[in-house]
């Protein structure tokens, strides 16, 4: 009888996370807070069909960014990040972070958020994954981030936990209150 040797639990890429790391930020991608001139990225955007079901009608330009501080507002975001990554015209806002609070507080060692991520129509998936590679490497530096992914984004999620940049916790059934379960990612103290 042939057996093959049982895998190990520990992750395959667990010694080589670092270098991948490395890799995926080559291209310098940034994580920026959004300022007053980010208002042309989001204004194309919507030009392009995003956040239609979110705003009726057609928008002035002016219009449309009221509406959107004014949603962004009431929707208790705690932070706003622009993501940059490298397009043909060079370094280009390809997203967008909103980061709603979670929980802060004196038992708590640091501030925590749940991040929901806009991607722009021309971000490429290579964009999404150097950009969200950078958002995690950065900005956990201050803040612990905990993302509540859908089950069709568990792939890509998957990913960053191959690059030891979060882990994987548990699977929180029907957290979208539509029938769909979401599993929890976090990145941890280093």
């Amino acid at each position: 009888m042939i057996t093959t040797p049982l895998r190990s639990r520990k992750l395959d890429s667990a010694t080589t996370s670092r270098t991948k790391q490395r890799d995926l930020l080559k291209r310098k991608p940034r994580v920026r807070l959004t300022g007053d001139s980010d208002g042309r990225w989001l204004w194309a955007a919507y030009q392009m069909g995003m956040w239609r079901e979110k705003f009726s009608g057609n928008l002035s330009q002016d219009a449309f960014e009221e509406k959107f501080l004014e949603l962004a507002l009431t929707d208790g975001v705690s932070y706003a990040w622009m993501l940059d990554a490298q397009g043909k015209d060079g370094l280009q806002p390809v997203g967008l972070i909103l980061g709603q609070q979670v929980l802060t507080g004196k038992n708590v060692d640091r501030e925590i958020i749940e991040p929901f991520v806009e991607w722009f129509p021309w971000a490429t998936p290579r964009n999404q994954v150097e950009a969200t590679a950078a958002f995690l490497k950065y900005i956990s530096r201050e803040i612990k981030i905990f993302v509540f992914a859908p089950e069709d984004a568990i792939r890509f999620w998957n990913l960053f936990v191959r690059f030891g940049m979060v882990r994987r916790g548990c699977k929180m059934i029907d957290y979208f209150s539509r029938g769909e379960h979401a599993m929890l990612y976090y990145t941890v103290n280093k």
